[in-house]
């Protein structure tokens, strides 16, 4: 009963502030730690931490006034004589009491997250945690009591926190005008963390402001959460030192000098350091020349970098060492701008690829710049082309690699003539990586032509590149020198139509016409004379010219039609009858409808079969046929004999599920055929006409054979 009375006093007079009785109870609570939870939870977060100044000193026990000692229950007694108000809440039923003094032990335990505390420090830790949750704007606020304390009293670890934690947070709040609680601080993820310390440093127009964020923020952090390793890795990187503004060189150099100071007792640590300053030297030094005061950050740079053991290297490129930058830093001094540490390493020690590319870059500029190519070229013969001497510049790059390259320039250039020279000259005909340039080159100016006229100047290119290839290539070429030949021919002969094979996303089509169009329709090339019949409306006449187009559009596509030569011209036919149709010209679709079924029934049953799958309805629309110019809408009597005539070849190869429709509409025929007055028929075509015309001759014969029907 006594221990819950003197603990509800003492969370009373804590909630109060009250000093004076609060330190009265200091050794009544039957631990230590319970008096300093209860301070640590319920003393007023807003009031004077000076106030609790008295903790720095708990072994002194508290005297009763006479100098004797004194009970619990004399406390007691005391401390409600004073304050008769506190009676009904101490002196309450036991149940009472005894649920308020749990729920309050158990609210402290949560708000501590089940801590315990055992002495001043880690009171003082945990308090300065709880108020800053209420104030996070001023994580020094309890400064007072660490700053008056016996050294005695703080620990080497809350010294360290104080330093490490506390104070750089404070520096930068107040820097960047912003509130980060302790706790948010301490679990903030390091990469963020390290973004936020640097967040506007670079924006700094004083370069001690640089040193204070460095001095008062970064490094404690770093000391304290030993976290030197993690920065170097993660942040000390040339992405972000990229070395393009004086600040951001200055960042780098007084931040280089910290990091040294800081990690000089790790040698891992330390080498990791250097390694970063040569990756960012190496891949960034091109920005040194846009800065002020270069020389100076010249000899500054190389004092930093003679300092490093010859064999650092950069992690990502085992092949750079501290040695070789220590090397070329005079040459990078004295050379011009276009040159870094990165491209000068390239060109003498780089790898193949990149021996290649500076090369490549070399060759650009000179035949951009040059007043005449082949002066250049002339030059390039006598130097790192020359078969008879050793390259000592571009020493891992192959004759044939540097010829490619070359040959590579000039082609964008549209330089032919000096390629042909080039191949003659080092007798690359049929080589095959050449060829393989060639070919495509030869698909880039394809491909990239407005129209398919040789006549336009992409198809022009590509047309010579053929012509080179015509000539030096044919034995590597091959069959493929024909399929090429073929697609420029079928380019040219498309464009002289009106055709429209490029469709955007929605469907539609765009206006013009590019032979790269007609790569798109290699799993449907049927698709392309469908557009010719479509946008030129005589050509469904014309068989022989679509039938050439056609197969030379499979020839130049590589699709291989073995076997299916007499399919691929059946469809064809059958592409035509429907643009007949849809021309009112029934006499030609009709011809072309026997001619298929003639075509069909000499190959077999297998091509019978195919033809009704695939192509019923089209003969079931002959069958139907009807041209709004006959009179009175009425079918001529000799149609009506052809499309009966149709309709019944029809019913021998339709689908079954077909027959029935088919069947239904030779029977509507065969009535109206029935209806009319074959003597004096006023809709044969005979009678429409003084001339015979082309259909009433073809029908003639059918129409005598079933006049009887």
């Amino acid at each position: 009963m006594l221990e819950e009375q003197l603990y509800l006093l003492a969370c009373i007079f804590a909630s109060r502030a009250d000093t004076r009785n609060i330190k009265k109870l200091s050794t009544r609570l039957g631990s230590q730690s319970n008096y300093l939870e209860i301070l640590c939870v319920l003393w007023p977060e807003l009031d004077d931490p000076k106030n609790l100044l008295f903790l720095r000193e708990l072994e002194e026990e508290v005297q009763s006034p006479e100098g004797e000692e004194t009970t619990d229950e004399d406390v007691i007694v005391e401390l409600l004589e004073n304050d008769s108000s506190l009676i009904p809440l101490i002196e309450s039923d036991t149940t009472t009491r005894s649920n308020r003094y749990h729920e309050l032990q158990e609210f402290i335990s949560k708000k501590l997250n089940n801590k315990t505390l055992e002495n001043f420090v880690e009171w003082l830790r945990e308090r300065i945690l709880i108020c800053n949750e209420m104030i996070p704007e001023t994580p020094l606020l309890y400064s007072v009591l660490w700053e008056t304390a016996k050294s005695k009293v703080l620990s080497t670890k809350f010294i360290g926190w104080v330093e490490g934690v506390l104070k750089p947070l404070d520096h930068l709040n107040k820097r960047l005008h912003l509130i980060f609680k302790i706790n948010e601080w301490e679990k903030m993820p390091d990469s963020e963390l390290f973004k936020i310390i640097f967040d506007g440093v670079e924006d700094m127009q004083e370069y001690i402001g640089i040193a204070d964020v460095i001095e008062y923020e970064l490094a404690p952090t770093l000391s304290y959460g030993k976290k030197w390793e993690t920065f170097i890795t993660e942040f000390f990187n040339k992405r972000q030192f990229s070395l393009k503004s004086d600040t951001n060189y200055q960042l780098f150099i007084k931040l280089y000098y910290s990091l040294e100071k800081g990690v000089k007792d790790n040698s891992e640590a330390s080498r990791k350091l250097q390694s970063n300053v040569v990756d960012i030297l190496f891949h960034n030094s091109e920005n040194l020349f846009n800065l002020s005061s270069l020389t100076h950050k010249l000899d500054e740079l190389w004092s930093i970098l003679s300092g490093f053991p010859d064999e650092i290297t950069i992690e990502e490129q085992k092949t750079i060492t501290a040695l070789e930058m220590k090397q070329f830093m005079e040459f990078f001094i004295k050379c011009s701008t276009k040159f870094s540490f990165k491209e000068i390493f390239a060109i003498t020690q780089e790898e193949e690829s990149a021996q290649l590319a500076h090369f490549s870059s070399l060759c650009h500029e000179e035949f951009n710049k040059a007043n005449e190519i082949s002066s250049f070229l002339q030059a390039m013969y006598e130097t790192v082309l020359d078969i008879s001497k050793d390259d000592k510049i571009f020493t891992r790059i192959s004759m044939d690699e540097k010829l490619y390259s070359i040959l590579e320039i000039l082609l964008q250039m549209n330089e032919f003539a000096y390629i042909e020279a080039i191949i003659e000259r080092f007798d690359y005909s049929n080589n095959t990586q050449i060829y393989e340039l060639l070919v495509k080159f030869f698909w880039h100016f394809f491909n990239n032509a407005s129209n398919g006229l040789r006549k336009e100047p992409e198809m022009k290119k590509a047309s010579q590149t053929l012509q080179i290839i015509q000539k030096h290539m044919s034995q590597r070429a091959g069959t493929n020198l024909t399929k090429l030949e073929v697609l420029l021919e079928i380019s040219d002969k498309l464009s002289h139509y009106s055709i429209n094979l490029n469709k955007s996303y929605n469907g539609a089509r765009d206006t013009a016409f590019k032979p790269s169009n007609i790569l798109e329709y290699r799993d449907c090339p049927l698709d392309i004379i469908s557009n010719l019949l479509e946008l030129n409306p005589r050509l469904y006449k014309d068989l022989p010219t679509t039938k050439s187009l056609l197969f030379g559009i499979y020839d130049s596509l590589s699709i291989n039609r073995e076997g299916q030569t007499g399919k691929v011209e059946v469809d064809l036919m059958v592409l035509h009858i429907d643009y007949a149709l849809v021309n009112l010209d029934f006499g030609t679709a009709y011809e072309l409808g026997k001619q298929v079924f003639e075509i069909c029934q000499e190959a077999g049953q297998h091509m019978m079969k195919a033809l009704g799958d695939e192509h019923w309805l089209t003969f079931y629309q002959m069958g139907k046929f009807v041209d709004p110019n006959w009179v009175d809408n009425e079918i001529p009597t000799e149609i009506i004999v052809l499309q009966m005539s149709i309709l019944g070849r029809l019913l021998e190869v339709c689908p079954l599920e077909e027959v029935e429709i088919v069947t239904s509409q030779w029977s509507t025929l065969e009535l109206e055929l029935s209806a009319r007055d074959l003597v004096k028929d006023k809709y044969a075509l005979d009678g429409q006409n003084d001339n015979k015309s082309k259909v009433g001759g073809i029908a003639r014969e059918i129409f005598h054979n079933v006049t009887n029907f």
